[in-house]
């Protein structure tokens, strides 16, 4: 906290603009709010109280959405309204966890302790600085390039995967991590390893079959959630973001954890500076002669090469490997998933997006209960024989 106040003194004084005080102040105070109510949420998350985590996310969630609709309509807010309901909405949520967590907590001031943190932590700030520009920095270069207006466009094909793809890979990930802490505790690397094959199975049984559909139905989901002005530029872009947020979901959700167990973080930035290096290149020559979809591939092709480096690494310490059996499996229920909504006829609108998804759906389930992906068929199974014997 203390950094960002000396950093915020000189940006405050080169912002030349009327609202430049006022926007460094409600930036660092919601960068605040939020770093405290993240590591609420980590608190949650390395106890498994998932119904705590829901809570504090679910309270943030709807108060910023209710209270940032009405300081925009009726009090006239503009974005000032958007940030200031989410920085309330986050201090709310920021009381609770006090409540859960902190009561009686004393602060004791430990160097030894404090030299530990830092060794660990510092590390993951750049990396996560890093992989901030990664996601984001194409798009200022597009900008850049091009035009404004092009970004439009890109940002929604790209936004689109990452609020649902990445989103569905970053919850397992808040239940896989721990398990793999404690595994790793107890039984060491091998079991660590053991844990971290079993739910990355998870992982790609949820992962796969969306990448899949979001790329089949991309027409339809721009339609429908953008409009036509989207459509062209969108489908050109949607399907290379959609493989490129899987890509870039794999270090951070399953390779970085060879880094985080085994207390190597120092390294861990190693793959970010190659993935933004090459991003930055590659964004350099072929936004001006590919426009936006050469930003996209850009993004991916980096994403790949960062993924290969994290894996490479990461072995030294901590040999995290995938089930290659189960992966095939899943592939081969996403295959049969994709040739039935590929019978189905295209469109942009709702009436042809529902009856893919629907049927998309149906498939893969059907298709992963009969090859028994990620054990699914075995569950329901025991399940079924649980509530047979409860039954009597």
């Amino acid at each position: 906290m203390g950094i960002t106040i000396v950093l915020a003194v000189p940006v405050t004084a080169a912002w030349h603009g009327a609202n430049g005080p006022s926007t460094v102040l409600l930036g660092v105070l919601l960068l605040w709010a939020f770093a405290w109510f993240d590591l609420n949420l980590s608190i949650a998350q390395a106890g498994l109280q998932p119904a705590r985590y829901g809570i504090l996310m679910a309270v943030r969630s709807g108060l910023s959405l209710v209270l940032g609709y009405c300081l925009v309509v009726f009090l006239d807010l503009d974005g000032y309204g958007v940030v200031l309901a989410l920085l309330a909405s986050t201090l709310v949520g920021a009381i609770l966890g006090w409540r859960f967590n902190w009561r009686g907590v004393r602060p004791v001031w430990d160097p030894a302790s404090n030299r530990r943190f830092a060794a660990y932590g510092l590390p993951l700030t750049g990396t996560f600085a890093l992989g901030y520009f990664l996601d984001s920095g194409d798009r200022f270069m597009i900008a850049a390039f091009l035009n404004e207006a092009a970004v439009g466009p890109y940002a929604a094909a790209y936004d689109l995967p990452r609020q649902t793809l990445g989103t569905l890979m970053m919850v397992v990930h808040l239940a896989a991590y721990p398990m793999a802490v404690r595994a790793y505790e107890a039984g060491g690397a091998t079991s660590a390893i053991d844990k971290i094959r079993e739910t990355s199975t998870l992982q790609f049984a949820i992962s796969v079959p969306t990448l899949v559909g979001l790329v089949l139905v991309s027409k339809d989901l721009i339609g429908v959630l953008f409009g036509e002005a989207f459509v062209a530029p969108g489908i050109q872009v949607m399907p290379i973001a959609a493989l490129g947020v899987f890509v870039g979901c794999l270090c951070p959700y399953l390779l970085d954890m060879a880094y985080q167990l085994s207390g190597r973080t120092k390294y861990l930035i190693v793959s970010p500076i190659v993935g933004t290096v090459l991003n930055v290149g590659l964004n350099w020559i072929w936004i001006p002669m590919f426009g936006i979809v050469g930003a996209a591939w850009a993004t991916l092709v980096s994403s790949l090469a960062a993924v290969v480096v994290s894996a490479f690494v990461g072995r030294r310490f901590l040999a995290i490997s995938v089930d290659m059996r189960a992966l095939a499996v899943i592939g081969l229920s996403a295959l049969l998933m994709a040739a039935a909504v590929m019978m189905l006829p295209e469109g942009d609108g709702i009436s042809t997006l529902v009856p893919r998804v629907l049927v998309g759906v149906a498939v893969y389930v059907t298709a992963a209960m009969l090859l028994n992906v990620a054990g699914a068929r075995t569950a329901l199974m025991v399940w079924r024989q649980t509530r047979a014997g409860s039954a009597r």
